[in-house]
Parts: C-alpha cells; structure tokens; sequence
C-alpha cells in the first residue's frame, strides 16, 4: 500500500460462498447438462476439490495484492453488511469531493463539509467500538494511522474551542 491516497480495493471472502458453491442443483436439465459436459472426466475427490478451490482462492488474492488493493476475509454477518455499506460509501464519497471542486457553491460546500463531518465521526465511534471489542476477545486492535491523525486534529480543535471558551468567560 502506497500512501494515504492509495485505490483500495476490497475483496470480500465470506465462508458463505463456500457453502453456496457446494450446493447442487434440483432442477433435472441442469443435472443433464452438467453430467453431459463431465461425461468421461474423472471426479475430483473432496481433497482435490478443496485444494483447486483453495488454489483459485489464493490467485485471485495475489492478482489482487498486485493491484495495489487489499483483501480481507469476513465471516460475521455485521462485517458482511458493513462491508456493503463501505462499497456504496467510497465511490459517493470520491463523487461528492468531485462536484465540490468541480461546483463550488456556497450551499453545496456546507452540505459536504457536513456529510464529511458525519463520517469522520461514524469512522471515530466504529473505531472506538471495535477497540472495546478487541479489548473484551483479548486481541489487539491497531487504530489505522490515517484515523489517528484525524482523532489528533479533533482533539486540538476542543482545546481550542475549550480556550475560546475560557477567555470569553474571563471578559
């Protein structure tokens, strides 16, 4: 991963693919025509299945880790969900930066400084939630560099205001 501003990219692996995939089907042309397409092939015995699959699954990482993206392996359903949720939020995230630079209008800037505003802090809160939760399965939980920076910013801004507030008080 290149710098702050790198394409991210995320692979989902959920184990329910897996379970999906080993399901047959019930309807009998389909049964046909897989049994006619494997006609005169040897069956893969439950090791080699699973090694095939493992090796599909292992380049399709690397293809990837050679985009400059990553890959992660969620398995909880609120994972899974969030992660849905992240897919729709990145790219209207990079579209409304867009038509802020691209339209600077007054009502426009405030209503994204907004939206940026709301995320930052759902970012802090889900950081901070998965932090207590680390802390309780007694696994470390490693605060991305990027959020840490903003936490600091965010903490030098109440100073401030704290500051402000305190030289108004004294007047």
């Amino acid at each position: 991963m290149e710098g702050p501003n790198a394409d991210v990219q995320v692979e989902k692996l959920v184990s329910t693919q897996v379970q999906r995939s080993k399901k047959t089907t019930k309807d009998p042309k389909m049964s046909s025509l897989n049994q006619s397409q494997n006609a005169g092939k040897p069956r893969l015995s439950k090791e080699q299945l699973e090694t095939r699959r493992q090796e599909a699954m292992d380049r399709k990482i690397s293809m990837a880790k050679e985009r400059n993206s990553r890959v992660a392996r969620i398995e909880s359903s609120m994972g899974n969900i969030s992660f849905n949720i992240l897919q729709q939020f990145d790219p209207a995230y990079n579209k409304v930066l867009g038509k802020l630079g691209a339209f600077p209008i007054p009502e426009l800037k405030q209503r994204v400084e907004d939206y940026l505003t709301a995320a930052q802090d759902l970012i802090i809160q889900l950081s901070d939630l998965t932090e207590k939760m680390c802390q309780d399965a007694e696994f470390r939980y490693f605060m991305p560099q990027d959020l840490k920076v903003i936490k600091e910013y965010y903490r030098q801004q109440e100073k401030q205001q704290e500051q402000q507030l305190e030289e108004i008080a004294r007047k």
